[in-house]
């Protein structure tokens, strides 16, 4: 199960809701994975580039399996896109980190994956 936990800052005037769907429709798609599996979230955050506030976004993408090079740069491209057009970030201010976590590590319905 793919998450997707993005902390952007001020979200007062931001469309969360489609950053949301798209965001998860754009997991789902280079995952193969759909989007039955996914999670996606969005937080507020306080953030300082370059020694002042400015508006950012930190992407943080963990999942088991199909975290490679290929499929995080293609989520890279797309997901930026869509916070550049969606809540007006510059693409240098955004970071996206990926996790491919192992499945004993990934807690799940009282178990683990």
């Amino acid at each position: 199960m793919p998450l997707v936990k993005i902390t952007i800052s001020n979200l007062g005037s931001i469309d969360t809701a489609k950053i949301l769907k798209e965001t998860s429709r754009i997991a789902g798609e280079e995952t193969g994975k759909g989007e039955s599996k996914l999670m996606v979230l969005i937080t507020e955050g306080n953030f300082m580039m370059r020694g002042m506030s400015a508006m950012c976004a930190f992407v943080d993408m963990r999942g088991i399996g199909k975290v490679e090079k290929l499929i995080n740069e293609k989520i890279s491209k797309r997901v930026s896109q869509l916070l550049t057009a969606e809540a007006n970030i510059p693409p240098e201010n955004i970071y996206l980190n990926f996790t491919d976590m192992p499945r004993e590590n990934w807690g799940h319905s009282e178990g683990v994956f």
